[in-house]
């Protein structure tokens, strides 16, 4: 048919626009089905996005689920990337012994209104872990719970009543601490965490007994104005600054 088309031209009875003419529907064709070709990945497309975002919904939801919880009490997280936050459940209600120790991958954790006891060895050896929340319910913190972590600022909740043998020691990050006035202190709480510089004690009355951990604390003790006198009258000849909270 085309041979015959170019046949008639050259014999002057067609002329070559109408050939060119007739290959135009040929091209409209093909064009319509190319955009529809492009409207169908299109499409393909914005449903592998749906998909995906779907899936890292679920994964997320996954890693709340992670938590090894029995009876309110949590014995241990899955895998986690590096530098994660934890955020315990609400419900839980303590933490059990060496339930995080050494997981290096953790950052920062939250803990829920409802825990009342950090166990032994809880979060010792995380050298990474540089903030806590710990939440007002909280009672007891037990030896070595966070020995040898990477915590920078601790601040006690008011209402906390004892903290274990070496439960803060070797914190050699550690620049801060403050407490209230119910805590008692296990004496070597805080051994080997050199580098503490203040001390926020809201504490009216100075204890019986002087906070043993002072003797190797060289910063700045800062307690209520009001005891300013009590505390200086009974921390003389030491090796730290004693003032007043501002």
């Amino acid at each position: 048919m085309k041979h015959l088309k170019y046949l008639l031209v050259a014999l002057g009875l067609v002329s070559l626009g109408a050939c060119s003419k007739s290959n135009e529907p040929q091209q409209a064709d093909k064009q319509e089905q190319n955009q529809s070709q492009g409207q169908k990945q299109g499409q393909s497309q914005e449903q592998g996005q749906g998909q995906s975002q779907e899936q890292g919904t679920e994964n997320e939801e996954k890693a709340k689920l992670q938590f090894d919880i029995r009876d309110n009490i949590v014995y241990g997280v899955g895998q986690l990337e590096a530098n994660s936050h934890i955020e315990v459940p609400e419900g839980v209600t303590e933490i059990a012994e060496s339930a995080f120790a050494s997981r290096k991958e953790i950052k920062s954790i939250s803990f829920p209104n409802t825990l009342t006891k950090i166990g032994k060895k809880a979060f010792v050896n995380c050298s990474k872990l540089e903030q806590v929340q710990l939440p007002k319910s909280l009672k007891s913190i037990e030896s070595e719970a966070f020995s040898g972590s990477g915590l920078k600022e601790v601040s006690l909740p008011s209402e906390l009543e004892s903290v274990g043998s070496m439960a803060f020691a070797l914190c050699s990050d550690m620049k801060t601490l403050s407490f209230g006035n119910k805590v008692m202190w296990h004496r070597d709480a805080f051994s080997f965490s050199q580098n503490l510089d203040k001390i926020y004690a809201h504490v009216e009355e100075p204890p019986m007994e002087k906070w043993s951990f002072l003797n190797s604390f060289f910063g700045t003790l800062y307690v209520p104005k009001a005891s300013l006198e009590k505390y200086e009258e009974k921390y003389q000849y030491v090796n730290f600054k004693i003032e007043a909270i501002k």
